[in-house]
């Protein structure tokens, strides 16, 4: 796996460099009311992909942020539920033996 990584390293940097060779020229850049004059091409192109990297980076985070928020309640509301659920189990139950001298009556009647 860590040969891949060097091979795709490797790969990628001689592409930028490749790249950077055949845009040397100079270009005057506007961003809003600020204007750059002279500023090699190969720059500005490597500082747009540095720019997009880091906007995706940023929304990315953000959605990783957001789901970890949903699932900490999810399993905050999972806790509680299994208290719930235990609290249910060790209650007493209420009206069994009622319930239980009913059917004694009723198998004593259904035997006879």
């Amino acid at each position: 796996m860590w040969v891949a990584r060097i091979v795709l390293f490797v790969a990628l940097l001689s592409t930028f460099i490749w790249v950077a060779l055949q845009n040397t020229q100079l270009v005057d850049v506007r961003v809003f009311t600020k204007t750059f004059l002279g500023i090699r091409l190969f720059v500005v192109m490597f500082l747009s992909v540095l720019l997009g990297f880091t906007a995706g980076l940023l929304l990315a985070a953000m959605r990783e942020v957001r789901l970890r928020l949903a699932l900490s309640r999810e399993q905050k509301e999972k806790v509680g539920l299994k208290r719930e659920i235990g609290d249910l189990r060790a209650a007493p139950l209420q009206g069994l033996e009622a319930e239980v001298a009913s059917d004694v009556t009723t198998v004593d009647r259904v035997s006879e």
